[in-house]
């Protein structure tokens, strides 16, 4: 299998023999001496003695009990492949199918993984954005991005702008650093459409002035009025 980020992390080296393969090949080369003995009793000595058929039955035992538990073993490591088969298909799914972009970059700013929702969130398909500068997306933060790539700051959030179909969206990235990461090996960019938060947000602000210039003109209001009774009850005594 091959890292889903593109990385170097998951490639095979070559397997060397451990103490595990050497126990594991145990029973069969005890088997072997059993059988090599046998045949030597059998042919050569024309019998077999008795302390030769205790030796036998206890390597037999020996082998059996060793081949079971290498069954169990076997069982127990295939389910372990299996829950982290099934793991890894999870966490592909999550991030295929999530309404963030995600985006693998090298130290000089490569995408070496683009996830397919890149092509919902920037309106770049994955493939046309792997092994390609992050600056090919354009917009206001491309330096911004390949800055992040090269001196990543972790939980740094960086907003720019897109031109999608005829009109700005605006984009928050968050920059992770998994460089020293095994299984990933870059930085990591979070992407989402953050256009309807910032609409919000310039309405709110908008809203506000108004409350505050609605206050504002409510305390003139009252001040001229009370300025004007003032000057109305002044002129009536001076009528008088």
């Amino acid at each position: 299998a091959t890292d889903p980020f593109g990385g170097d992390a998951m490639k095979r080296q070559p397997r060397r023999r451990t103490i595990g393969d050497v126990a594991a090949a145990m029973p069969y080369f005890a088997v072997s001496v059993v059988a090599a003995l046998l045949m030597y009793e059998v042919v050569v000595v024309g019998t077999m003695s008795q302390r030769l058929v205790g030796v036998v039955s206890g390597v037999i035992l020996v082998a059996a009990l060793v081949i079971v538990r290498l069954v169990l073993a076997e069982r127990a490591v295939a389910a372990a492949a299996d829950a982290r088969i099934l793991q890894e298909r999870r966490f592909r799914t999550l991030v295929q199918e999530s309404s963030d972009a995600t985006i693998v970059l090298d130290p000089s700013g490569m995408v070496r993984y683009a996830s397919e929702s890149c092509n919902r969130v920037l309106g770049r398909a994955s493939g046309e954005l792997e092994g390609q500068p992050v600056t090919i997306l354009g917009g206001t933060g491309a330096e911004s991005l390949r800055r992040a790539a090269e001196s990543p700051v972790g939980g740094e959030s960086i907003h720019w702008t897109l031109n999608r179909s005829g009109g700005d969206r605006h984009l928050e990235s968050v920059v992770s650093d998994l460089r020293l990461s095994e299984d990933v090996g870059g930085v990591v960019l979070t992407t989402r459409d953050v256009t309807e938060r910032i609409e919000l947000e310039r309405r709110l602000q908008v809203a506000h002035k108004l409350d505050a210039l609605g206050l504002l003109a409510g305390g003139v209001a009252h001040d001229m009025n009370n300025l004007l009774m003032s000057v109305q009850v002044n002129a009536e005594l001076l009528g008088e």
